[in-house]
Formats: C-alpha cells, structure tokens, sequence
C-alpha cells in the first residue's frame, strides 16, 4: 500500500516553480482532440493541437499538428511540424516538417523543407535564408560530325 502512495506522490509533485519558463521542447499548450477553437491563438512556446482550429493566424514559437489535428488558417512559427491536416499558408523561420500521413494546402515559406513519402502538399514554396545562391554559368557547343566520330 505505501509503496502505491509513493508512485502517486512522484506522479503529482513537480519541483518546478510555476513561475519558471518551461524547458525547451515541452508542449505548453495543448489542444486535444475533441476542441474546437476558433479565432487568433498567439504563444509563447510549443503549441499542439490534435483537435480542429479554425481562424486568422497561429503564432508561436513551434506548432505541432497531429495526426488527428486539422487548421484552417495561416501558421507563423520558428518550426512547424504536421502530422494532420492544414489549409493556409504556413511560414517556419527554421524549418516545416510534413510527416507521412499530413496534408498541407496552401503556400510554404521556410528555411528547411522535409516532405516525408506519403504527405499531400498542394501550393508553392520560397525557400528563405539562401546565403549563397549558386551561380549557374550556361554555356552551348556546337559539335560537327567530325568530332562525333
């Protein structure tokens, strides 16, 4: 019996303050998937949402969707990952990751672009933060019979 009480106890009790800014990548808010929201959502962190939001924009510092997770509206955030569905435009500073079973309709604008085999993207992409952009020289040879044999 006390040793059920001491898994309990470790269960509930945290040392965290309150106060204290959460670690970096924990989920700090989180809507499940029997939500719905309607409207702006703005945080300072990571949000999921595995639920259904429909609005104007998402702004946070990384947006996770889940796999049952469904948006309607645009996504700004340093990092996107998606699992479910997403229709807007969506812009990642760092990265935009589209796993397997997602479905994105709208535009992308990222600095890294990960499409995993069996994910739906339907829109256009601008690659940011391009710090050297190739220089492609074009040059054309005419080759006569000659030089063919």
């Amino acid at each position: 019996m006390q040793e059920e009480v001491d898994k309990i106890k470790i269960m509930f009790t945290t040392k965290k303050s309150i106060n204290k800014p959460q670690e970096s990548g924990r989920v700090e808010s989180f809507i499940d998937k029997d939500t719905f929201i309607k409207g702006d959502i703005t945080c300072n962190g990571v949000l999921r949402i595995d639920g259904k939001w429909e609005g104007g924009e998402i702004k946070a510092t990384e947006v996770i969707v889940g796999e049952t997770g469904y948006l309607q509206g645009n996504v700004e955030a340093k990092s996107v990952i998606i699992g479910g569905k997403v229709e807007g435009n969506v812009t990642a500073s760092e990265k935009i990751e589209l796993h397997a079973k997602s479905i994105l309709v709208g535009n992308i604008r990222t600095a890294h672009l990960s499409i995993l085999e069996g994910a739906v993207f339907e829109g256009s992409c601008v690659m940011l933060n391009h710090q050297t952009k190739p220089s492609i020289e074009l040059t054309t040879a005419t080759l006569t019979q000659e030089e063919n044999e």
